[in-house]
C-alpha cells in the first residue's frame, strides 16, 4: 500500500484497473485529468473513494484554486472555487490516543466543505486522509 493518497496515485489505479472496484471511477479520473495538469496539484482529498452508497468527490487543490468533481448517477459535475474566497478555515482535533480530525472550509459563496477521515476514509486508508485534511489546512493557513 503507499504512503498517500494522492492525485497521481489514485488517477493511477483508476487509469491502469489495478483494484476492480476502482474501474467504476475511470470517467470522473479522465475528467480531472483532462483538466487539472499533475504538477499543478497542491492538496488532495478523494471523499467517499470506499463508500458504495456516497458519490465520490474529489477535491483538487491548485495554488490559487479548488476544483471539486463529483460523480452522480448520470454525470459527472466540477465547481471551481477560488481560494480567496474561503471566509473560515477550521480544524477540530479530538482529545484522546487517537484523535480524530476534521477540517471544515467555509466561502464567501455559502458553499461549507468538510474533510472528515474517519468517515471518508476506511481503517486502512484512515491515516492517509487524515494527513492529506491536514496538508490542506496547512495550504489554506499558508495561503495570502
Amino acid at each position: 500500500m503507499p504512503s498517500e493518497m494522492s492525485f497521481g496515485y489514485l488517477t493511477s489505479v483508476v487509469m491502469d484497473g489495478a483494484y476492480s472496484d476502482m474501474r467504476k471511477h475511470r470517467l470522473i479520473v479522465k475528467t480531472m485529468l483532462e483538466f487539472v495538469e499533475a504538477d499543478q496539484v497542491k492538496g488532495f482529498y478523494p471523499k467517499n473513494l470506499f463508500s458504495d452508497n456516497q458519490s465520490l468527490e474529489c477535491f483538487v487543490f491548485t495554488d490559487n484554486k479548488l476544483l471539486i468533481f463529483k460523480e452522480f448517477e448520470r454525470h459527472i459535475s466540477i465547481n471551481v472555487l477560488k481560494l480567496n474566497q474561503i471566509t473560515a478555515a477550521i480544524l477540530e482535533r479530538e482529545k484522546d490516543d487517537f484523535p480524530d480530525e476534521t477540517v471544515k472550509l467555509s466561502f464567501s459563496t455559502g458553499e461549507e466543505i468538510a474533510f472528515v477521515p474517519k468517515s471518508d476514509s476506511n481503517s486502512h486508508w484512515y491515516e492517509r486522509f487524515k494527513e492529506n485534511a491536514n496538508e490542506i489546512f496547512k495550504l489554506i493557513c499558508k495561503a495570502p
